[in-house]
């Protein structure tokens, strides 16, 4: 069944009242140079790092070639491949503001600090808070 919704153009929900995003036409085929320019790909097996347990589970740190990754209860987060989304994000929120001087910024999660560091070479933002829930991250 389909619902309209006023942040988004509709969702689907399953016959358990679950909601789940429509199904979306593949995205095109980009040459993987592309996206991921500092990737570099290795067979070497990833290494851990660093392994911490945290009130919300195990964080993992490994290094698999020459990036950093980061694993949460097995589950991969993120990496230091490319970061592009993360600076694309804080550029949409900057741009989707008025003129108003000295905007605050509210980070959801540090990550690997893509979002922080493009955000703290933007003179146009006052004030930047980071809101990261596992100490491990930090």
């Amino acid at each position: 069944m389909i619902h309209s919704n006023p942040t988004r153009h509709f969702r689907v929900t399953g016959s358990l009242g679950t909601t789940r995003p429509p199904k979306m036409p593949p995205a095109p085929r980009r040459r993987a140079h592309t996206l991921w320019p500092m990737h570099t790909h290795t067979t070497d097996a990833p290494v851990v790092l660093d392994r911490r347990e945290g009130p919300y589970g195990e964080v993992v740190l490994r290094r698999h070639g020459e990036l950093l990754q980061i694993i949460a209860n097995g589950c991969f987060l993120m990496d230091t491949s490319d970061g592009r989304s993360e600076r694309l994000l804080v550029d949409a929120a900057r741009d989707a503001l008025d003129d108003r001087p000295a905007p605050a910024l509210l980070i959801g999660g540090l990550g690997v600090g893509f979002s922080l560091a493009h955000a703290a070479a933007d003179p146009r933002w006052g004030r930047i808070t980071v809101v990261e829930r596992e100490a491990a991250i930090i």
